[in-house]
């Protein structure tokens, strides 16, 4: 899991990597569960410096099997190691690499795919075409659909993807949403907005915010309250030992 973290272009994945803080990614965790259907929310409350007490509060009827307990207690645990890794580390872009599909893919070894090459055009030409890709990579339709179909995509899954990613990275930026929209082939805002939901249950605004601060204070993080049929577990942990 600690692997596919570090790879994941998944938005919300891609801007909590980022943070350096296990505060902040804790709440950053508490923001998603409380904004996307769950049901059984895990939310993190600080109890004091470095000490937090993890609920499971259940808010629907389905069962909350012991294996969906364990899956949220490491991920947070790897959150926990993520921020610890973060503050370790000193690049000169203030620790936010930008991780896209091409960056992703050269650290996978996968210079020399079709795809790869496909994904440098989307990203260099965010405005491109699907019918244009050809003639970019210089190549017939048919080969092109061909090398795709052997890898399981096609390149308007690809293009969207890439979109996603390059969108995700200008949210540290100063552009407006409508701006970073236009900037990388959406449509507009309002298409742009459904594609971040689509991927991981959160607009851009959101996300922005969340990592940004105005979702989150330097305030105990205090328990919400459920909407359904509530059983409550509580799990003492702390920043530096995370234990079931």
């Amino acid at each position: 899991m600690r692997e596919l973290f570090a790879l994941d272009l998944n938005p919300l994945i891609c801007m909590t990597r980022q943070l350096n803080s296990e505060l902040a990614l804790f709440k950053a965790w508490n923001v998603y569960q409380q904004h996307v259907s769950l049901s059984v929310r895990t939310i993190i409350c600080e109890q004091s410096n470095e000490l937090f007490t993890i609920h499971r509060r259940q808010v629907s009827y389905d069962i909350d099997p012991p294996a969906a307990r364990d899956a949220a207690l490491c991920a947070i645990d790897i959150l926990k190691d993520a921020a610890r890794c973060k503050r370790e580390q000193t690049q000169e872009d203030n620790g936010k690499e930008k991780l896209n599909f091409s960056s992703m893919a050269a650290m996978l070894g996968l210079q020399r795919t079709v795809a790869f090459e496909a994904a440098l055009c989307f990203e260099e030409m965010p405005g491109l075409k699907v019918s244009g890709l050809c003639r970019a990579m210089g190549c017939h339709r048919r080969t092109l659909e061909r090398h795709f179909k052997e890898v399981g995509l096609t390149a308007l899954e690809l293009k969207m993807a890439c979109a996603l990613s390059g969108a995700t990275n200008s949210l540290w930026g100063g552009l407006s949403l409508a701006e970073i929209a236009v900037e990388h082939g959406y449509s507009d805002q309002a298409h742009m907005t459904r594609a971040f939901r689509h991927a991981c249950g959160l607009p851009p605004s959101v996300l922005r915010s969340l990592v940004h601060g105005s979702l989150v204070s330097n305030r105990q993080t205090t328990e919400p309250k459920s909407t359904g049929s509530c059983q409550q577990t509580s799990l003492i942990t702390s920043a530096d030992h995370i234990r079931s």
